[in-house]
């Protein structure tokens, strides 16, 4: 449904450097949301991550399917090919558990967030991903719609947090191969043995 004229979009540069955005072509399948989404259903009340106080960490009470990585091994990434590799794997692991014209929730913490069709993005003529899953400098969020399946990226401790086991499945073993084993399984603090 056609909406009000949409800004440019700009994709957040996920790597540590600063660099001038770039403009973005709107297209009808990534819309930023002007306002807050609320779930319907208690069901997918209940199932969403819960925001814990700003100070502690993690900030979200992770789900039960759940693991959370240190993304300090980025550190010693000098050309970034790591953090290449943690995007795509982390962004084509949300498009593969999402049907071909689902969407998902991009949230960055206060500025625009989006929804978007991951299926419709990235390709030739497409618009980028609207935001990047690697936390720079906000809480960096994508959400199904039922809030299942995410990602939960903390800029402060500097982890992301995968939930939903289907996603898990599909991605954690090329999150282990780049940052290392989890840091939490479940919200439950891994032992590093």
């Amino acid at each position: 449904m056609p909406g009000p004229a949409l800004p440019l979009l700009q994709q957040a540069d996920h790597r540590r450097h600063p660099t001038p955005p770039r403009p973005r072509r709107h297209n009808a399948y990534v819309l930023p949301q002007r306002t807050p989404h609320h779930a319907g259903p208690a069901e997918s009340q209940r199932s969403r991550p819960e925001r814990q106080q700003p100070f502690r960490w993690p900030a979200i009470k992770e789900p039960a399917a759940s693991a959370a990585w240190s993304l300090a091994p980025l550190d010693d990434d000098p050309d970034y090919e790591r953090l290449d590799r943690l995007v795509e794997g982390v962004e084509q692991g949300l498009a593969s558990c999402v049907h071909p014209q689902g969407t998902l929730f991009a949230l960055d913490w206060q500025h625009t967030s989006y929804r978007f069709t991951p299926h419709e993005v990235d390709g030739p003529g497409q618009p980028a991903w609207p935001l990047s899953p690697y936390p720079d400098g906000d809480y960096y969020i994508f959400l199904s719609e039922d809030f299942r399946m995410g990602s939960f990226g903390h800029p402060w401790e500097q982890s992301i947090c995968l939930f939903d086991e289907e996603f898990l499945d599909a991605v954690s073993t090329e999150v282990d191969k780049v940052l290392g084993p989890p840091i939490r399984r479940s919200g439950r603090a891994v032992d590093p043995a």
